[in-house]
C-alpha cells in the first residue's frame, strides 16, 4: 500500500464535508469493456500485455519488456464495514481500501496512519471494530466508498478472474485530449463481472482492486507485469471527492 501523509485530507474533510460522486455501473460485457480492455473465459490461454520500457531520448529501447509477468491468488473480503484485499503475486499486496459508509472512508482517510491488513496469502481481515447499523454482518453495505488504491500500471496489463463468484471492477480512462494522469471522478465506470468472466485491464487505465459483492471470501486468480509500476489516484485529496460505487447487478 502506498504510503503518504493524511493532513491534507484531514483538514479537506474538516473544512466541508467531501462530495460523493456516484459511479455509473454497467454489465461487464466485450463491448463496454473495449475502451479498457478485453474479457476472456480461459484463464490458461489469456497472456498479460507487457509495455515496453519508455526511450527517454531518440535512441530506442532495444528491449525493456523482459522482465515476464507474476501469477497469483488474489483475495477479497468484507469486514466490520471496510473492504480488504490480498495479492499474493506481488510485494506489498495487501490493501484496504473500500468503506461501506462515507464516514468509515472519512475516519480511514483522517487517521495517522493507514489500516495494516494480514501479510499475503492469509484471510483478509480489516482492523477497524465498527460495524455500521445499515451494513449486514459482514459489514457490507449497499455501496462502496472509495478514495485508496486507484491506480495504473504503466509496465503492462492485469488480469483478474474468479470461476466461483461476480465482482466489480472500478476502471477509468480519460478521454484522448486529456493525458492518463488527468484523471477525473466522473471518468469512472463500474462494472460487474459474473462469475466467471476474466478482465485483462490495458496498461494505463485506472482501476481500483476488485470489489466483492457478497459476504464470505472471494478468491481469484491475477496475471501482471513483474516490473509492476503503479501510478496513484487519490480523489479525496485532489477533488475532495469519495467515489460511490454501488455493490449490485445492474438493472435491465
Amino acid at each position: 500500500m502506498l504510503r503518504r501523509p493524511r493532513l491534507a485530507r484531514a483538514l479537506c474533510a474538516a473544512a466541508a464535508r467531501p462530495a460523493v460522486h456516484a459511479v455509473p455501473l454497467r454489465l461487464a460485457t466485450p463491448e463496454a469493456l473495449a475502451p479498457y480492455g478485453t474479457v476472456f473465459t480461459d484463464w490458461d490461454a489469456e497472456r498479460c500485455r507487457l509495455q515496453r520500457w519508455p526511450a527517454r531520448g531518440w535512441r530506442p529501447v532495444a528491449a525493456g519488456d523482459e522482465a515476464g509477468c507474476t501469477s497469483g491468488s488474489f483475495t477479497l473480503a468484507w469486514s466490520h464495514g471496510a473492504h480488504a484485499a490480498s495479492n499474493s503475486a506481488v510485494a506489498h499486496g495487501d490493501y484496504v481500501f473500500a468503506w461501506s459508509t462515507r464516514d468509515a472512508a472519512l475516519a480511514a482517510a483522517a487517521s495517522p496512519a493507514p489500516p495494516s491488513p494480514p501479510s499475503n496469502g492469509s484471510s483478509p481481515s480489516p482492523p477497524s471494530p465498527s460495524s455500521p447499523a445499515s451494513a449486514d454482518a459482514s459489514g457490507r453495505g449497499e455501496h462502496a466508498y472509495l478514495w485508496s488504491e486507484i491506480n495504473y500500471h504503466a509496465c503492462g496489463s492485469q488480469l483478474f478472474f474468479t470461476p466461483d463468484a461476480a465482482v466489480l471492477l472500478l476502471l477509468a480512462l480519460p478521454p484522448p485530449h486529456r493525458a492518463p494522469d488527468d484523471v477525473r471522478p466522473d471518468d469512472f465506470r463500474a462494472f460487474y463481472c459474473p462469475a466467471g468472466l476474466g478482465v485483462n485491464v490495458d496498461a494505463f487505465v485506472w482501476h481500483s482492486p476488485p470489489i466483492a459483492t457478497t459476504d464470505g471470501q472471494v478468491a481469484m486468480r491475477t496475471r501482471q507485469a513483474r516490473v509492476h509500476s503503479k501510478i496513484y489516484y487519490d480523489p479525496l485529496q485532489e477533488h475532495g471527492v469519495l467515489l460511490q460505487v454501488p455493490l449490485r447487478e445492474p438493472s435491465g
